[in-house]
C-alpha cells in the first residue's frame, strides 16, 4: 500500500511545481512562494498529533533536535529549489532533484557504512550523462540554465540530509510528534526570508501549486517515517523526473528539447535505481 504513495506523489510534485513555476513567472518571489508552501505543509502535518493518542511518544531532546534539524534542511532545500525554478525550466530542475537519492548513497560512503561498487560507478556515469542531456536548450539561456542546475543539485544535497535524519529518527521519536515539529519548523523560519505579498496575477497558481507540493511532501515524509524504507520509496518517487519533463513539454516551454530531456530524466532515474537497489 505504501508503495503507491511515492508514485502518486511523483505526479503531484510535477503538477504542483508547474504551478509554482508559473507563479514565479508572474512576479512572485521565491520567498513568497516558499512561505505559502511551508504554511500548507505545517497545516497538513499538525493533525498527525492525533496519532499521539493512539501511540504516545516520549519526547527527548535528541529526537526533537533531529526533527528541527530536518525541518531546517528541508527549508533551505525548498529555497534552493524555487530559485532554481526561477532560473530554469521544470524539465531541467525536477529531474536533477531526483539525484538526492544518489547523495544519500554518497553520504553512506562518507560515513563508512558502505563501499564503492561497480554498480555505484555505473550510476555515477549515468547521472553525468543525464546532466548532459538535461542541460540542452537555447544557447541564449545557457547561463540561467547552468545556475538552475547548480541550485537544483544544491537542493538535492539538503533534501538528502533531511531524508537521512527522517529515516533514522522519526520512528524512534514517533511520527505523530516528529513530523509536526519538523514542518512547524519550516513555518517558523518563514519570517527570516521576509516574503513579500503575492502579486494578484500569481496568487492562484502560487496557492494551488503550494498546496499540491505541500500535500505530496507531507505524504512522502510520512511514508518514509512510517516505513523506514527511504531507499525504496525514493526509487519510486524518482519517476517525478519523467512526469516533469512530459508536463513541461506538453505546455510548450521545453517542447523543442523534449526528447533530449526525457532521455536525461530516464538516465537519471536509472542511476537512482542502480545506486539504491538492494540485492
Amino acid at each position: 500500500m505504501l508503495a503507491a504513495v511515492p508514485l502518486v506523489c511523483a505526479l503531484l510534485y510535477a503538477a504542483g511545481s508547474h504551478g509554482l513555476k508559473g507563479a514565479l513567472g508572474r512576479g512572485a518571489s521565491p520567498a513568497s512562494v516558499n512561505a505559502a508552501s511551508n504554511f500548507f505543509m505545517a497545516a497538513l502535518a499538525l493533525p498527525l498529533l492525533g496519532l499521539l493518542v493512539v501511540r504516545p511518544a516520549s519526547p527527548d531532546f535528541p529526537g526533537l533536535a533531529a526533527a528541527v534539524g530536518a525541518g531546517v534542511l528541508l527549508f533551505v532545500g525548498r529555497l534552493f529549489t524555487l530559485h532554481a525554478l526561477r532560473w530554469g525550466d521544470l524539465s531541467v530542475v525536477a529531474p536533477l532533484l531526483a539525484s538526492k537519492t544518489l547523495f544519500v548513497a554518497g553520504l553512506t560512503l562518507i560515513t563508512g557504512t558502505g563501499e564503492i561498487t561497480p554498480r555505484m560507478g555505473l550510476a555515477a556515469l549515468l547521472a553525468s550523462m543525464a546532466v548532459i542531456f538535461l542541460q540542452r536548450g537555447p544557447a541564449t539561456h545557457a547561463r540561467p540554465r547552468a545556475a538552475a542546475i547548480l541550485l537544483a543539485v544544491a537542493a538535492s544535497v539538503f533534501y538528502a540530509l533531511s531524508d537521512v535524519i527522517v529515516q533514522a529518527c522519526a520512528r524512534p521519536l514517533g511520527i505523530g510528534l516528529f513530523l509536526p515539529v519538523m514542518f512547524c519548523t519550516l513555518a517558523a523560519l518563514v519570517p527570516f526570508t521576509r516574503p513579500s505579498p503575492l502579486p494578484s496575477t500569481a496568487r492562484k497558481p502560487a496557492l494551488a501549486g503550494s498546496f499540491v507540493v505541500g500535500l505530496q511532501t507531507t505524504a512522502m515524509v510520512f511514508a518514509i517515517g512510517l516505513s523506514g524504507q527511504a531507499t525504496l520509496l525514493n526509487i519510486l518517487y524518482s519517476t517525478r523526473s519523467l512526469w516533469a519533463v512530459l508536463i513541461d513539454g506538453w505546455h510548450g516551454s521545453a517542447r523543442g528539447f523534449l526528447a533530449s530531456r526525457l532521455a536525461g530524466a530516464a538516465l537519471l532515474t536509472a542511476a537512482v535505481v542502480l545506486a539504491s537497489w538492494k540485492e
